[in-house]
């Protein structure tokens, strides 16, 4: 049986650091994965408000490239901004499937930012309310090299046809949850499922907390394994 590939890909103004957790699990369950920092990223502010999208989607092609000399099956998984450049992959190459998560269509989650502050107070528990104050703001300039992505790639939906399997978190506080609904309903793979996660937030290969999310997407790969 030949072996998959997974590609990770991390979101807007992080890094390999936000799907480090899910890359080591899967190869602690026999799964080979690859993660890439994309240009501008994990450096400085400076670094990173000069880079363009199509700059981003460059780097993801390169090294979907460098991992298709090696492997002919690849699983695409993409966080956040990660997902959009993920689709846009899935447009130019021919992955074995897609994973999307949390992956924007609707960001920021004003309400969701509510709750949690919310909570924080009633339970005396300022683990979303830190989390709020240490978060550095993303560039203007990103921001918007990010909205750019985002309108591109929404063209891009119906034109990609592997498998997909869209995976929300509804606590989310950063992409509003209705968007996992709207990438199901454009994206074109005729064989394509989502689930939603009660909890998890947006970083949710970076919390602590009790999910499936791991085994879901291990779950995934292998039944494709299988096919």
């Amino acid at each position: 049986m030949e072996q998959i590939a997974c590609l990770l890909i991390h979101g807007i103004a992080g890094g390999q650091y936000q799907v480090e957790k899910l890359k080591d699990y899967l190869k602690d369950s026999g799964i080979y994965a690859e993660s890439i920092t994309i240009k501008g990223h994990e450096k400085t502010k400076k670094e990173l408000v000069s880079t363009k999208y199509y700059e981003w989607l460059v780097d993801a092609h390169v090294k979907y490239g460098q991992l298709e000399k090696q492997y002919s099956k690849i699983v695409v998984i993409g966080f956040s901004m990660g997902g959009l450049l993920s689709i846009n992959l899935a447009k130019r190459h021919d992955p074995l499937a897609l994973v999307l998560v949390n992956c924007p269509i609707f960001y920021v989650n004003l309400p969701g930012v509510y709750q949690n502050i919310r909570h924080d107070l009633k339970e005396r528990d300022f683990r979303n309310v830190k989390r709020y104050l240490k978060s550095e703001n993303i560039p203007l300039r990103t921001l918007w090299q990010f909205v750019k992505l985002l309108e591109h790639t929404k063209m891009q939906l119906p034109k990609v046809t592997c498998k997909t399997l869209i995976l929300q978190c509804t606590d989310d506080d950063v992409v509003v949850p209705k968007s996992c609904d709207y990438l199901f309903e454009h994206i074109g793979s005729v064989k394509k499922q989502m689930k939603k996660y009660e909890e998890g937030g947006h970083h949710i290969f970076m919390e602590d907390i009790d999910t499936t999310i791991y085994e879901d997407i291990r779950d995934y790969i292998a039944n494709l394994a299988q096919e």
